[in-house]
């Protein structure tokens, strides 16, 4: 399985091997004096799990293949799948990783600074690319039912997040779109003009404002010198009067949905954080879900008291 790897290595001259840290998969990155970036990337896997995750990134740069230039997404260069495990081979992309921690009262020069472009970069990537075949948002809200329905974990916890989504009502006809699914800043990588993203193995349809939520709110906030936790950031980002929240409103405004939509979209996007999350303890979203529980699930902009927090 690693003679793939070998192969490039032996094919190479002067070319030198860093290890990124990953709990799902071994990744090698190979460099040379010419570039600044990895020539390749080698991913490698052996858990099913982790194989059947592999093969969704494949899959998705693949498709992804004829914008791949244009929006700074790796080529696959060579994939392999025996005997249980799987190797794929893609090519490196320019930029590097800049870590974004904010204070909660962060002025608009330093927001654009780091949100400006990988906003701008997902509004390019949905008007580009074309999802594989059409669903109404809905239809995708319900998947999500189902996945949330199944997690003994919550302990029922989640019913009143669960019936905002069947609830959609004329939301749920609205196209689903393309998302990257696990767009935060640790998958992005700064260009200036512009970024490249790496880590495809979530693409897919995905419910809009999906992508540009995720990457706000995962980002690292604090307040007086400690970094915020996740209840926190959501009522920073979602629901507080913050020049943050100010982007959302722009995000929503820019996307044209109304208010109901907006709602939905909302609590769609939670719902995808839930079900994607294997890392976060339970009763963080728990205790997301029971802070707007009272509040009758509003939607984002509504301005809320902050949480309590131990």
């Amino acid at each position: 399985m690693h003679s793939a790897i070998l192969t490039r290595l032996r094919g190479g001259s002067a070319v030198s091997l860093g290890r990124i840290a990953s709990g799902r998969a071994s990744i090698v990155s190979a460099f040379d004096a010419r570039t600044p970036h990895p020539l390749w990337i080698a991913k490698t896997a052996r858990r099913p799990e982790d194989v059947q995750r592999l093969r969704n990134e494949y899959e998705a740069l693949t498709y992804l293949a004829p914008w791949c230039r244009e929006l700074g997404i790796p080529e696959v260069l060579e994939w392999e799948a025996a005997g249980g495990q799987a190797v794929l081979i893609q090519s490196g992309v320019r930029g590097r990783r800049e870590k974004i921690s904010l204070p909660i009262n962060a002025g608009d020069a330093d927001l654009r600074r780091s949100f400006q472009d990988a906003l701008a970069w997902v509004r390019q990537f949905q008007a580009k690319v074309p999802l594989r075949a059409a669903m109404p948002a809905g239809t995708l809200a319900e998947r999500y039912i189902e996945d949330l329905s199944r997690r003994s974990v919550f302990g029922g916890g989640l019913s009143g997040l669960m019936d905002v989504l069947r609830r959609h009502g004329a939301a749920g006809r609205r196209s689903a779109v393309p998302v990257h699914g696990d767009f935060h800043p640790t998958n992005v990588l700064f260009v200036r003009p512009g970024l490249s993203v790496v880590d495809w193995s979530a693409f897919g349809p995905g419910f809009p404002l999906q992508d540009a939520f995720s990457f706000l709110v995962n980002s690292d906030y604090s307040r007086r010198g400690h970094i915020c936790h996740l209840i926190e950031n959501y009522h920073h980002v979602f629901f507080s009067d913050s020049r943050v929240n100010g982007l959302v409103r722009q995000q929503m405004e820019a996307d044209g949905s109304s208010g109901d939509e907006s709602r939905f979209l909302f609590y769609c996007f939670l719902a995808t954080q839930i079900c994607a999350d294997a890392v976060t303890p339970p009763q963080y979203w728990l205790d997301i879900v029971r802070y707007l529980e009272p509040f009758e699930f509003p939607g984002p902009c509504t301005p809320l008291p902050a949480p309590r927090v131990e």
